[in-house]
């Protein structure tokens, strides 16, 4: 039997790679007008499950404070190991968006990208990272994040196979979908130094929820602003949209 590991453990080395096709810059450009639209003087950033480091890197404005965090100490430890190229310093750590370790009232805005919120598997659990979200930021402070569609879970990844390759990586990424969940097993062969390949597999989990839903519970954790966009626009979403993106202002 195979050894599968956390989440993006063993697969955090290769997560680069793997998302090479990710328009990392335009989205950010996207999280920053939205930034400017409602909280313009914004002095302190946070990137929630920041992974890499991907989203936070591609930022355009400067800020006087930028601060990540992610579930994943391998994630960290490679976002760390990024920022000789760049001329920021953020404060990084590893946490759970259900339990923000910071205090309360200090954050302009925050954002969290690339679905990561879908793999809290509650309404409750949901509900829970909303109103830690809304608790460390600052009155006016706003929270934009995106999440997968219950269409694009069930319709789209569904439950199937595909295959990529690249010279030195090929994935295998299977999903299949049950009860309103849909359950990702990746395998990747990776050619070291010695040309032998390595295995690693992780499974990720991902539940789809509805807009209304959505929009509620931010509502319950105390939100008094709440708007839902179909992905990168300023439209509302519609029944097959496959990604959502949500502000919601304090």
């Amino acid at each position: 039997m195979q050894n599968i590991s956390k989440n993006y453990t063993s697969l955090a080395p290769y997560y680069d790679l793997l998302m090479r096709r990710i328009r990392y810059r335009d989205w950010m450009r996207y999280v920053e007008s939205i930034i400017h639209m409602h909280t313009p003087h914004a002095q302190t950033v946070l990137d929630i499950a920041c992974g890499t480091g991907n989203g936070m890197l591609n930022l355009r404005k400067k800020y006087r404070l930028y601060v990540a965090f992610d579930r994943s100490f391998e994630m960290i430890r490679i976002f760390k190991s990024k920022l000789r190229f760049y001329d920021i310093k953020p404060l990084l750590f590893v946490a759970d968006v259900r339990n923000i370790p910071l205090k309360s009232d200090i954050i302009d805005a925050a954002f969290s990208i690339f679905d990561s919120l879908n793999n809290l598997l509650t309404a409750r659990d949901l509900k829970k990272a909303f109103a830690e979200v809304f608790r460390i930021l600052k009155k006016g402070g706003v929270f934009i994040f995106d999440l997968n569609t219950p269409y694009v879970l069930k319709e789209h990844w569904g439950t199937k196979t595909r295959i990529e390759e690249d010279e030195d990586i090929l994935s295998i990424w299977r999903t299949r979908y049950k009860n309103g969940i849909s359950e990702l097993h990746i395998t990747l062969f990776v050619k070291g130094a010695d040309n032998k390949y390595i295995r690693v597999d992780e499974i990720h989990r991902e539940r789809g929820y509805e807009t209304q839903k959505v929009l509620s519970l931010l509502k319950d954790a105390g939100f008094s602003e709440v708007y839902a966009y179909d992905h990168m626009t300023f439209s509302p979403p519609s029944p097959d949209s496959l990604r959502v993106n949500y502000v919601a202002v304090k």
